[in-house]
């Protein structure tokens, strides 16, 4: 059986704000899902492909409640028109000891999170690689 079209890496569907600096300024957006291997974000602007980035990720609780910030390091690999603004697709560039740790933490939150609601983890898996 062929897995070509499945994903590497489980993903997460999340509320989560993702922040970066480019050189055209500052840039703010909404993370659609997270995995492993990186995430997609809804955008107001486009973003270059190929660009390099830290990323800030924090998930978000509830109105006044947020996640301590994320910080990896993402090169833009998609970006799609859709209404008036645009989904990019990030894939995360080699991450340190601590970055990994914090993003595995991260992702058991996730998890657990659907394990509570009732939910089975999607056999699809990433394509950020």
């Amino acid at each position: 059986m062929s897995n070509e079209g499945q994903r590497q890496t489980p993903r997460f569907a999340l509320d989560a704000r993702i922040e970066f600096e480019a050189p055209t300024g500052r840039h703010e957006g909404r993370c659609i899902n997270l995995s492993s291997g990186g995430l997609c974000a809804q955008m107001a602007e486009s973003v270059a492909l190929g660009s390099d980035l830290k990323l800030s990720v924090t998930l978000v609780f509830d109105v006044d409640s947020f996640s301590e910030p994320l910080s990896l390091r993402a090169r833009s690999v998609w970006c799609t028109a859709l209404g008036e603004g645009y989904q990019v697709g990030f894939q995360f560039l080699p991450l340190d000891h601590a970055q990994s740790s914090y993003l595995a933490m991260f992702l058991r939150f996730l998890e657990e999170g659907r394990a509570a609601r009732g939910h089975s983890c999607n056999p699809d898996t990433d394509d950020f690689s």
